[in-house]
């Protein structure tokens, strides 16, 4: 906590014995001469954002694992015309 705060992130467990994960950082309350008085901990629940983050990371790697053996030609390309995917069929496609 030399630089003033202390962050972290991992699981914790509620008083129901329900794990959750949260972010915490470890603050210092000074009194007005500068001394550390006591520390504070605020903890954000991080739970629904890891969860979402761990579905969406399951649905791409299923999806990608599905287009890379796909016998169809299947590509993305973005607003400007680039384009940003092409599963390997596609490079035999045109040659």
């Amino acid at each position: 906590m030399k630089n003033g705060s202390a962050p972290d992130e991992r699981w914790n467990l509620r008083k129901g014995g329900e794990r959750f994960r949260a972010s915490g950082e470890h603050m210092p309350l000074r009194a007005d001469d500068g001394s550390v008085q006591s520390v504070v901990k605020i903890l954000r629940d991080r739970t629904q954002q890891r969860t979402e983050a761990a579905e969406r990371n399951a649905s791409e790697l299923r999806f990608r694992s599905l287009v890379e053996v796909s016998l169809q030609v299947v590509w993305f390309g973005d607003a400007a015309s680039n384009i940003t995917y092409c599963n390997p069929i596609w490079y035999e496609f045109p040659g």
